[in-house]
């Protein structure tokens, strides 16, 4: 029996087409972008993205915020900095070595221990650096956020070139905290990281005109695709697709 084809993704050509006309712009132009992904739950967003992306050549990180995180910041970012080193480290053994050297190239010792301590299999591009740092900021202080923050952009900015950009999906943003609002705020408006593009969804009925996320999309005035429900009729062609059938749908 042959396998089933992929569902096709009813009512949501326009959103796609609308994502991937954006990721193009944005890989002429070269520079940083966000965008984001708004909708109510079971609306497609995560899918949207996924889509929009398994054809790129891309290198790309998935994070996922969850409730009760909001005083764990890093962790979404961390979970994003790990997706890219494993593709990196899944690549082929050129692709690989390519980017050990850009990254060795970028980073100090200290710097790739930073980012060691975010994720530890980072020490696994570039073995010869793994543990080499000895001075750090306390954790918790303000110097130790900042030191953090210049070590995830720092990284982007090595890895992240024009013939195999980074992408970010950040998913569930309701429930981001401050600090990494902070630190993709640095990584989007700071000259030296380009070639970086982040995708953050988010359920709008959890974000009000208050929320930190309202505020900085009103403020930089972040493009921004909004989901709706399902028409009756969309739902029907789904189903029938599912189904294989028109009867009793």
């Amino acid at each position: 029996m042959l396998p089933k084809p992929e569902l096709s993704f009813f009512g949501r050509e326009k959103e796609l087409q609308q994502l991937r006309d954006l990721f193009s712009i944005f890989k002429q132009d070269g520079t940083s972008e966000v965008i984001f992904v708004s909708g109510p739950t079971g609306s497609g967003k995560a899918t949207l993205v996924e889509k929009a992306f398994k054809e790129e050549k891309c290198l790309y990180g998935v994070g996922q915020f969850e409730a009760g995180e909001m005083k764990k910041p890093f962790t979404s970012l961390a979970h994003c900095v790990l997706a890219l080193v494993q593709a990196i480290l899944d690549a082929d053994a050129a692709c690989t070595e390519k980017y050990a050297k850009l990254i060795k190239s970028s980073l100090t010792p200290q710097d790739a221990y930073m980012l060691e301590l975010l994720t530890p299999e980072a020490r696994l591009i570039v073995p010869e650096y793994a543990r080499q740092g000895d001075k750090f900021p306390k954790p918790g202080s303000k110097e130790c956020f900042e030191y953090c923050k210049y070590t995830i952009r720092i990284f982007l900015r090595a890895i992240a070139v024009p013939e195999r950009p980074v992408v970010l999906f950040m998913n569930n943003l309701q429930w981001v905290d401050k600090t990494t609002i902070d630190i993709l705020k640095s990584i989007i408006f700071f000259p030296d990281v380009q070639h970086c593009f982040i995708v953050g969804a988010y359920k709008h009925e959890d974000v009000g005109p208050d929320h930190m996320l309202s505020k900085w999309i009103e403020e930089d005035a972040i493009n921004t695709i909004d989901l709706k429900q399902f028409e009756p009729d969309q739902l029907y062609e789904i189903l029938v697709e599912i189904l294989g059938t028109k009867d009793n749908v």
